[in-house]
C-alpha cells in the first residue's frame, strides 16, 4: 500500500532527534517508522507518521521544512526471508528499490520502500 514519508533536514547534534520526536509526541502523532541518514553537521530524518498532514503542520510550526514523498509500505509477518521475498518480487518485475528501512514488533514488520515505480510495485506485492 502507499504511504507518506516526511523528510526533514536537521542539525546533527545531541538532543535533536529527541526534540523532533518529542514535538510529534506532544502533538499526539505516532511514528510508525523512522530512519536517519547523517553527515558530519546535518542529517536527514525520514519518518512515516500515522497522520502525515498533521505531522507536516507540526514540523512546519517547529521551524522545519518537511518534504513529503510517496513510499510503498509493506506489512508482513516477521519471518526469515520475508524481506528477500519482497525484494525478489520487485526485482522480477523490474522495480528498483532506491532505499528501504524496516521496523519490527510483535511478530510483524513494516518495510518502507522508496521505489522506482510505486504503481507497478503495488501490483507486484499485492
Amino acid at each position: 500500500m502507499r504511504g507518506k514519508q516526511l523528510s526533514v533536514f536537521a542539525e546533527n547534534k545531541p538532543g535533536k532527534l529527541a526534540e523532533i520526536c518529542g514535538t510529534m509526541a506532544e502533538a499526539g502523532i505516532n511514528l510508525r517508522a523512522l530512519v536517519i541518514s547523517s553527515q558530519t553537521d546535518c542529517g536527514i530524518l525520514r519518518i512515516v507518521p500515522e497522520d502525515p498532514e498533521r505531522a507536516k503542520e507540526v514540523l512546519k510550526k517547529a521551524g522545519y521544512i518537511p518534504v513529503e514523498t510517496e513510499v510503498l509500505l509493506v506489512e508482513a509477518q516477521d519471518k526469515l526471508g520475508a524481506m528477500a521475498e519482497i525484494a525478489g518480487k520487485l526485482a522480477e518485475g523490474g522495480v528498483n528499490i532506491d532505499y528501504a528501512y524496516v521496523s519490527s514488533a510483535g511478530g510483524r514488520f513494516l518495510a518502507v520502500l522508496g521505489v522506482s515505480d510505486i504503481s507497478k510495485a503495488e501490483g507486484l506485492i499485492g
